[in-house]
């Protein structure tokens, strides 16, 4: 999973809710789908950079919304409303139709077959994506290279192009081509995936696609950015744009300045490394292209308990800080631990979720607006790896314990100390975790870990 954290502050959460909100912004959106009950709505999230999934079908504005911010019955001043839980940084649908979306999870290496057949395939739209990130006009000369290419193919209509909101271009075409003579899915998306590899493998020498994006335009379980909807990161929209339109004389950067952008930029902590160092430019799917084991901060067995877990942007002083939480909140050792770009500070006592807000407002740690908004927050504990067990980046590592003369006798979570450690101590409790749960090793230490 490419972790990509937006934090936002309060009126810019409110902005976005506004836009989403808007009868014309939503209508926008499920007409420029054709068959949206049909389709997998994939919605990635500001604060947290979760990748949520449709699990109902949508068909009404009602449903997109409810979808988008995520909006559940809950506790506002005694009374039960209807609220938004999410604040979404992009909103994707699926280039795919399938009879049962709700049961589409990816095609996965050792269930692709039931997956396909049970979620009923119905065919696809041929999907292209050109990025850059320093230079937008080559990707725009790439899809004109494509557009003009696609005109000599037959069984394709084109549909749109748009303006991706960030760093690049689609275009859209509808498959014409009648598959009534083939009515067992799999065999449909076989055929479709071939016939869609022969037209990939002729384009044209492209500046802005590499082997990798050849295979994504094959894939039938890809997602695309929903026209209408906007993206956090940068505020413009997902928009179309005529093909022809980028052509004057005008500089292309104020031509593109010139789109619609609904929104300021969002205010972004990057908690990651460098896009560039493992981007591969790989567009969303389905199925992510990036994922990691991790684990949440809630004391496995025990009702209602958590562990602390801070976290910071690298370079963000917070020594002294830790130091005068244990004091404040008799907190015992915190364990600095580095993943990518961020640090966690990790307290093993177990805190009810009442004290553990307390602790993490006074600390005025990055991921606060996460568990406020979840009710958790999570940690990784293993390397990144990208599709085909390639690992793009190393586990986390322990950087420093911060020794504590408080709350050496109270309880710590035997669960969170196994899992980290694989060590355990006297006074623990909660769950027990089974090493074996994680192939990929997890964080260690040399020594006895101590209360």
């Amino acid at each position: 999973m490419l972790v990509r954290n937006v934090m936002l502050n309060l009126k810019q959460s409110k902005k976005i809710i506004e836009y989403y909100s808007q009868s014309k912004v939503l209508r926008e959106m499920l007409d420029s789908v054709t068959n949206p009950q049909w389709r997998v709505w994939k919605c990635m999230d500001c604060d947290t950079s979760i990748m949520r999934q449709s699990r109902k079908m949508i068909n009404s504005e009602v449903d997109l919304l409810k979808f988008i911010l995520n909006m559940k019955w809950k506790e506002v001043n005694g009374k039960y409303m209807f609220t938004p839980t999410s604040i979404p940084d992009k909103v994707y649908v699926s280039v795919a139709k399938f009879l049962n979306p709700e049961k589409v999870f990816g095609r996965h290496p050792t269930s692709s077959r039931y997956v396909v057949a049970d979620s009923l395939f119905m065919g696809s739209e041929l999907f292209f994506d050109f990025d850059s990130e320093d230079n937008l006009k080559l990707a725009w000369q790439d899809a004109k290279t494509v557009y003009n290419y696609m005109k000599e193919q037959v069984g394709y209509k084109f549909i749109r192009c748009t303006w991706s909101g960030k760093k690049g271009f689609h275009l859209l075409y509808k498959d014409t081509t009648k598959y009534e003579n083939i009515s067992s899915p799999i065999a449909k998306l076989n055929f479709i995936e071939k016939v869609r590899g022969r037209i990939i493998n002729g384009l044209p020498k492209l500046n802005t696609i590499d082997d990798m994006h050849r295979k994504i335009f094959v894939d039938q379980f890809r997602v695309y950015a929903v026209k209408g909807s906007i993206k956090a990161s940068t505020g413009y929209k997902v928009q179309e744009i005529d093909i022809h339109q980028l052509e004057s004389g005008e500089s292309f950067k104020r031509q593109i300045k010139r789109l619609a952008r609904p929104l300021k930029p969002m205010t972004r902590t990057v908690h990651k490394g460098s896009i560039k160092d493992i981007n591969t430019g790989e567009g969303p799917s389905l199925t992510s292209p990036f994922s990691y084991y991790f684990l949440d901060n809630i004391v496995k067995g025990l009702k209602d308990k958590y562990i602390t877990v801070l976290r910071y942007n690298k370079g963000t002083p917070v020594d002294k800080k830790i130091e005068s939480i244990q004091q404040v909140y008799q907190l015992p050792d915190f364990y600095q631990i580095q993943y990518k770009d961020s640090y966690y500070y990790i307290c093993m006592k177990i805190v009810d979720k009442q004290r553990l807000t307390k602790i993490m407002k006074a600390s005025k740690c990055d991921n606060l607006r996460g568990f406020l908004f979840y009710g958790h927050t999570w940690l990784p504990i293993s390397e990144t790896v990208k599709e085909y067990d390639k690992a793009v980046c190393g586990r986390p590592k322990l950087v420093k314990v911060f020794k504590s003369k408080y709350g050496l006798t109270h309880t710590q979570s035997k669960y969170h100390l196994k899992a980290l450690f694989g060590r355990e101590v006297d006074n623990s409790a909660g769950d027990d975790f089974d090493i074996k749960q994680v192939p990929i090793a997890v964080i260690g230490t040399k020594g006895k870990v101590k209360a």
